[in-house]
């Protein structure tokens, strides 16, 4: 059902981007939004990794509260 409702949304904020900003200036806005993305992913590994070097549950117990599963070994 999840992957249905993905299916028909994928491509909404795209759309909607596309079309706040014109077909002309999105490419910026999406390199932008790809580059914070990959930062903030790097971030939260680093931070996960020095965490873990004061305790390896540290960073499970400090997950997002709307994250609804555990990472494996964390539990």
């Amino acid at each position: 059902m999840w992957g249905l409702g993905y299916t028909c949304i994928s491509g909404a904020v795209d759309a909607w981007v596309t079309d706040e900003v014109g077909p002309a200036h999105v490419q910026p806005v999406f390199t932008r939004a790809t580059r914070a993305g990959l930062a903030a992913g790097f971030g939260g590994t680093v931070l996960a990794g020095a965490l873990g070097v004061v305790s390896l549950r540290l960073p499970c117990s400090r997950r997002a509260p709307a994250s609804s599963a555990w990472p494996p070994g964390c539990r």
